[in-house]
């Protein structure tokens, strides 16, 4: 394992001093990324049970802990709660055409109600990069 560690260091390091290109870094570590989480769903049953062997304190002095999953909820089946997330829906939307609208500098009127919408505020995510075909 320390062997694995040692690799993506030397990739780390290898891109900080110029020596490795960022881009071929970058896929060869994405590539090991999907591999590992691979790996370790085909494993994740078996260290369910070999945890469930030691006390959690056990557990604890070895860097792991464990928790329970928690619930879902769904209201889908609930004639109500689909009719006001509809209504949430048409009223998003319409601060999203607001939104737009502000950027340009304009309003906007509900053709329906003949009211100005507020836009809604709206935040970015940062860009990331995507690797295909690893």
């Amino acid at each position: 394992m320390n062997e694995f560690i040692d690799f993506c260091s030397k990739l780390q390091n290898g891109v900080i001093e110029g020596v490795i290109d960022p881009i071929d870094a970058a896929r060869e570590l994405k590539r090991i990324e999907k591999k590992a989480n691979f790996a370790y769903s085909e494993i994740e049953k078996d260290l369910f049970m070999e945890v469930e062997k030691y006390e959690k304190n056990q557990l604890k002095e070895m860097g792991i802990e464990t928790r329970n999953g928690g619930a879902s909820y769904s209201y889908k089946n609930i004639p109500e709660w689909v009719n006001q997330k509809d209504q949430l829906k048409s009223i998003e939307e319409k601060a999203k055409q607001a939104y737009q609208i502000a950027k340009q500098g304009g309003v906007f009127v509900d053709d329906e109600t003949g009211e100005v919408v507020t836009p809604c505020e709206a935040t970015y995510r940062k860009d990331i990069i995507i690797f295909k075909n690893l």
